[in-house]
């Protein structure tokens, strides 16, 4: 329903539950990963909110050199499944934020 109402479209829907989604406005993606309780037993802080947000680029390699520009470093750098380049930087609010780039468009 607030997708619909924002203009939102589902992109992707992997099976896992909760399932990971990715909505598109325009050309823009935002993942969403829903809170679990498996998922928040593992991490440090049993903590329900976000835990990380994720954006995709165009130029993985560009977008990294832009943030080292204003001071963040993204790190843990890695291919992941699909050919999705995905790395992570943290922000001052505990969350961090996933950078990636994917070959194919979803």
């Amino acid at each position: 329903m607030v997708l619909r109402t924002f203009g939102f479209t589902v992109a992707y829907k992997n099976s896992k539950e909760p399932p990971t989604y990715f909505v598109r406005l325009g050309e823009s993606l935002i993942e969403l990963i829903p809170p679990s309780e498996a998922a928040r037993q593992s991490r440090e802080s049993a903590d329900p909110r976000l835990s990380h947000m994720g954006i995709s680029v165009v130029d993985f390699d560009a977008a990294v050199e832009e943030l080292a520009g204003k001071g963040m470093t993204v790190g843990n750098v890695r291919e992941a499944s699909g050919g999705v380049t995905v790395g992570w930087l943290d922000y001052p609010e505990g969350n961090q934020l996933q950078v990636s780039m994917r070959l194919e468009k979803l």
